[in-house]
């Protein structure tokens, strides 16, 4: 491969395969903290576990759809449940 084609077409790509890792690293760091907090909670009914495991798992479920691009506002959520 010659100097003209790295410059011109291998390193453009590595930096834009870069960049969407780093876009992708700082769409999974809300993720793995409703990860950590989930894994802290204490299990008492009486606090309403269930609903906060609910609501954990909805808050990933809603950065793992922004990831892969099927997002669905938490307001049009909201009203597909009602």
């Amino acid at each position: 491969m010659n100097e003209d084609k790295i410059n011109s077409v291998l390193i453009p790509t590595i930096n834009n395969i870069l960049k969407k890792m780093c876009i992708l690293l700082k769409l999974l760091d809300p993720v793995v903290e409703k990860i950590r907090l989930l894994k802290n909670l204490q299990l008492n009914d009486q606090d309403g576990i269930f609903e906060k495991i609910s609501t954990i798992f909805g808050d990933i479920a809603v950065e793992s759809s922004k990831i892969t691009g099927s997002y669905i506002p938490h307001e049009l959520a909201s009203n597909l449940k009602n």
